[in-house]
């Protein structure tokens, strides 16, 4: 479930509006999304903030309707430098070092992988990895392996 196509290693963005506008024009080029998709996660991450402080990682899993996605896949951003997005607990700016997108046409599994993350990011080691991942390729390995640990793949 995790294509390469969506892994976005060391880039720059300005913002998190300029993070997810520029993913959601890629994923639609490459069918993955309708036109909606851009404004809709933007206005979602508007409204309900998806930012996460966690021990040692700061995240966002960002994601909107699953009537804007065409085909169901997750996208993953660590970026060169962090990327500010609002927590959603406290809704104050969250400088984020990874930003997870799931894009999903079905709202079962939507919840499924939602849940899944959720557990993923519980393993501290898992996290260490992520955030010491110096390459796409680690990135990627380090994702692909601890969803195997987990007994689990990405489900589409």
């Amino acid at each position: 479930m995790l294509n390469q196509d969506f892994v976005y290693f060391d880039e720059e963005y300005k913002s998190a509006r300029d993070l997810l506008s520029q993913i959601a024009k890629d994923l639609y080029k490459k069918g993955y999304v309708k036109e909606t998709y851009e404004q809709s996660i933007i206005s979602r991450e508007e409204k309900y903030p998806t930012g996460l402080k966690l021990a040692g990682l700061n995240i966002a899993i960002c994601h909107t309707e699953p009537k804007d996605a065409v085909k169901n896949t997750l996208f993953l951003v660590k970026p060169a430098q962090p990327v500010f997005f609002k927590n959603a607990e406290t809704l104050e700016i969250l400088p984020v070092d990874l930003v997870i997108g799931l894009v999903f046409s079905d709202g079962k599994i939507h919840l499924k992988n939602l849940s899944f993350l959720a557990q993923l990011f519980t393993n501290q080691q898992f996290i260490q990895e992520i955030k010491q991942a110096a390459s796409k390729r680690e990135l990627i390995t380090t994702f692909s392996h601890f969803a195997q640990i987990g007994g689990e793949q990405w489900s589409d």
